[in-house]
């Protein structure tokens, strides 16, 4: 029977990480979902590791459909493409390996919300930072303006209609970061795609990844208004301006004291 949602899991040599994603799945109270797990390593996790083979065992038991996929050397925008090319449920929700979902009924709070029908679904997610022992929770921009100065959604709390993936050719292939970030740009601004915001924690999410990295990340984020550079919603010179003081004035602060 199809599924109404899939999680997609993007994993790279980190055996631990995976192991928390995977048990956070597991441990889900409603199964009406796919998992579907791409991953890069030159020897794949589940081939090394066979407590991430009794994990996968354990979700096929509860009747789970579980694909686990090898790519290699495409980079995690070809990734995160792969993941939707190959599910078969209406909508799709990311986690990368490490991250968690909030709870364990945070599947079966979501699925009430994905019967409106809307193709885009924005949830906040809490960002943890275990090394100094702090959270923050990231809530989605309720401003679609905020879309010119930063990524205004939490992208381990954002469900997207895998047609509307379709419809609007995916995540950018070219990007090494920010490819959330690139998509959310066309989706607002170019397709007029209005999220439905909602007030449920779906995610936890841990700093220390490549998405935290502020040098890549202000690279990335450039990057992808390069992209969009000869559409009309393309932003002046006094929003590019506003746009460099606001990452610099992040990385400050972030460099100083992580949230």
């Amino acid at each position: 029977m199809k599924k109404i949602l899939a999680v997609g899991v993007i994993c790279k040599d980190n055996v631990n990480e995976l192991r928390r994603t995977l048990l956070s799945i597991s441990a889900q109270t409603e199964n009406a979902h796919e998992v579907i797990i791409v991953d890069g390593s030159k020897t794949p996790i589940n081939k090394k590791s066979s407590n991430i083979e009794d994990i996968i065992k354990k979700l096929k038991e509860k009747k789970v459909s579980i694909n686990y996929l090898i790519q290699k050397g495409d980079g995690i925008a070809s990734a995160f493409n792969y993941v939707y090319q190959n599910s078969s449920s209406k909508y799709l929700l990311y986690l990368n390996s490490g991250d968690e979902f909030f709870s364990t009924e945070t599947i079966k709070n979501i699925l009430p919300f994905l019967e409106e029908n809307k193709s885009l679904y924005c949830f906040g997610s809490l960002i943890c930072n275990p090394l100094k022992n702090s959270i923050k929770l990231a809530k989605p921009s309720k401003k679609i303006f905020d879309i010119y100065f930063k990524n205004p959604f939490p992208h381990p709390g954002v469900i997207i209609e895998i047609k509307t993936l379709n419809k609007v050719g995916g995540f950018n292939d070219e990007l090494k970061q920010c490819m959330d970030y690139e998509l959310f740009i066309r989706l607002l601004l170019k397709y007029k795609i209005k999220p439905r915001i909602i007030n449920l924690v779906v995610s936890i999410f841990y700093v220390g990844g490549t998405s935290t990295n502020l040098s890549s990340l202000r690279k990335g984020m450039k990057r992808s208004w390069q992209l969009h550079n000869q559409e009309q919603y393309y932003p002046n010179v006094f929003f590019r301006i506003m746009f460099n003081l606001r990452v610099i004035l992040y990385s400050i602060i972030f460099n100083i004291k992580i949230f």
